[in-house]
């Protein structure tokens, strides 16, 4: 207030010059030795540090330094600097301090007061741009984004600091950012290597977004690098079209480029980016026989190297791969993949990519939920929703998916399916419908989802993780009275787990199966205890056969997990 920032500039002035001054360049030093504060220009420093703690307006901490007794003080301390003698205080303090971080902060701060010194804001640009591959060595992307997006307004124009910033706004979802930092970039037909760079990176911003336009752009820039005799960034792009072919469920083709990438680092023995490449396979080919162990190189490499990103990476793998795997299964089968899950969501707020925890908090709450620990799922749906709204993710589906899913099974069984649009190739928010389709069925509206499949179609994603995830439809068919077109589905379903070795989803393509009349004249064993989709469906498949136990322990088990519409017919 006024009044109380009125009070404390009276006492200040009251003060003698020598005891106002140190006052005052404490408060813009912060915490400061004897030293930095002589540096500053007052000389009777040491008599004024006394005078000034024995008036209980500065305190001393560890190591014999000084700041200001209050954070209100020493506010108005700096306030009553002149403007103009700012700029080169902060400029000393600059050369005074010890800590790089303390003289980072003080050339900014000098920059900011003398903004006609091209010299001053070129110091304090590369001092924040050295600053920020410090935090970027720390896995501190976020923070190094916001320390290079200041020294770029302060005239940064080194093309390599450009290209790590566009890299760190792309993967921050501020695309339009990184390419108008990229375009700071010029030709340089001294150095072709420079747009190249630049060309490779851009599409690498839009590879989320726009796939399908950032394809062509990555072959160019592979048959570029190949022509400037540079491998490992021709076998980058090539990684990079792997994932932009994922993204528009384009698997063929993607594993086609990955392989191609991974050939090439396999022939530098560039350990880093082989294990990138091999990453993304497991998702492309998650029946490989190699998946596992490239996985276990990942963490490792991730591990022995410190680097958390590629730890993000392989655990956001790992998660979906286990979700898929247990598909279906108990809480015991999912064990795993919540864990996964669990590093991976903690590990990606932590990182600055709240997309990628998305991916970890929706599958939590998604196995939660099908496992009937509803609790948990409401829990997790909280934190999944929060962390939407703080980081204002764009057109998040599967979190709306999750959050509908789980809305339907705590008692809105009426609540507006958040269908995703239904032209999208990308695998993700194919997975947003999916689950949106699991929860329809569960609630017994399986005249709406066969509706919308009969414009829509089944998902146009390929691969075993889809054939698993095509067993919705399938059931969806069964529920609706058409068990002959239910076979396909579930024949593809049943290999796909088998590749996949996921046992309950097997398990549910078994059960299916005996009731589309595809599995023999014995109906799948009675499980011990329901606690999983997978054992809640073998007991529906005995109970069509006619076991009237199975029935009675259907019609308790669907209420336990919130899956009513499986036991509509069994009165």
């Amino acid at each position: 207030p006024a009044t109380l920032q009125a009070l404390l500039a009276a006492r200040l002035d009251a003060l003698e010059r020598a005891q106002k001054l140190v006052l005052q360049h404490a408060a813009l030093l912060g915490e400061a030795s004897a030293e930095e504060l002589a540096a500053l220009g007052e000389r009777d420093v040491a008599g004024a540090l006394g005078s000034l703690v024995d008036a209980g307006l500065l305190r001393r901490t560890a190591g014999e330094r000084y700041e200001p007794a209050d954070p209100l003080l020493g506010e108005v301390a700096y306030d009553m600097l002149p403007r103009t003698a700012r700029g080169e205080l902060h400029r000393r303090a600059a050369a005074a301090v010890r800590r790089p971080e303390d003289r980072v902060r003080h050339l900014e701060r000098a920059a900011q007061y003398e903004p006609d010194d091209p010299a001053l804001a070129a110091a304090a640009a590369a001092a924040l741009a050295e600053q920020a591959m410090s935090l970027l060595r720390s896995s501190r992307n976020t923070d190094a984004m916001v320390t290079l997006e200041k020294a770029v307004a302060l005239g940064l124009r080194r093309p390599a600091s450009l290209v790590e910033l566009a890299r760190l706004q792309g993967a921050c979802n501020k695309e339009d950012e990184a390419l108008a930092t990229l375009a700071l970039i010029p030709d340089d037909p001294a150095d072709p290597a420079q747009a190249a760079e630049r060309d490779h990176t851009a599409a690498t911003v839009d590879m989320f977004r726009d796939p399908i336009g950032a394809l062509p752009r990555f072959y160019d820039a592979a048959e570029r690098w190949h022509e400037l005799g540079n491998t490992s960034k021709e076998a980058w792009a090539y990684a990079n079209a792997g994932v932009a072919h994922f993204n528009v469920s384009q698997m063929e083709e993607s594993a086609r480029a990955l392989d191609q990438g991974l050939s090439l680092f396999q022939q530098l023995g560039d350990n880093a980016g082989a294990v990138a490449a091999s990453s993304f396979l497991c998702l492309v080919r998650p029946g490989d026989p190699r998946v596992d162990t490239w996985l276990d190189d990942a963490l490792r490499f991730a591990s022995e190297t410190g680097d958390r990103n590629r730890q993000m990476t392989t655990l956001l793998t790992l998660t979906w791969k286990h979700f898929f795997q247990c598909f279906g299964g108990t809480a015991a089968d999912t064990a795993q993949a919540e864990g996964f899950a669990t590093q991976l969501a903690g590990l990606a707020m932590e990182l600055g990519a709240p997309d990628l925890a998305v991916h970890g908090l929706s599958l939590l709450a998604l196995m939660a939920r099908l496992t009937g620990r509803l609790d948990e799922a409401v829990a997790h749906v909280a934190t999944l929703q929060r962390t939407v709204a703080r980081a204002n993710l764009p057109d998040p589906w599967l979190a709306w998916a999750t959050s509908f899913s789980v809305a339907v099974a705590g008692g809105e069984r009426e609540a507006a399916p958040p269908y995703p649009p239904e032209d999208s190739l990308d695998p993700v928010i194919s997975m947003a419908g999916l689950v949106i389709d699991i929860e329809m069925l569960l609630a017994g509206r399986v005249d709406e989802v066969l509706a919308r499949r009969a414009l829509t179609g089944p998902s146009i994603v390929e691969g075993p993780m889809a054939d698993v995830g095509g067993l919705v439809f399938a059931l969806a068919l069964l529920l609706g009275g058409h068990s002959g077109d239910a076979q396909e589905w579930i024949t593809r379903g049943a290999e796909a787990a088998r590749v996949l070795h996921g046992r309950p989803g097997a398990a549910v393509a078994a059960a299916l199966a005996y009731e589309a009349g595809m599995g023999g004249t014995e109906p799948p064993p009675m499980p011990p205890t329901v606690s999983g989709m997978a054992e809640l469906l073998a007991v529906r498949a005995r109970a069509r056969a006619g076991d009237a136990e199975a029935a009675e322990v259907l019609r308790g088990a669907a209420k336990a997990l919130a899956a009513p519409g499986l036991a509509v017919g069994f009165a």
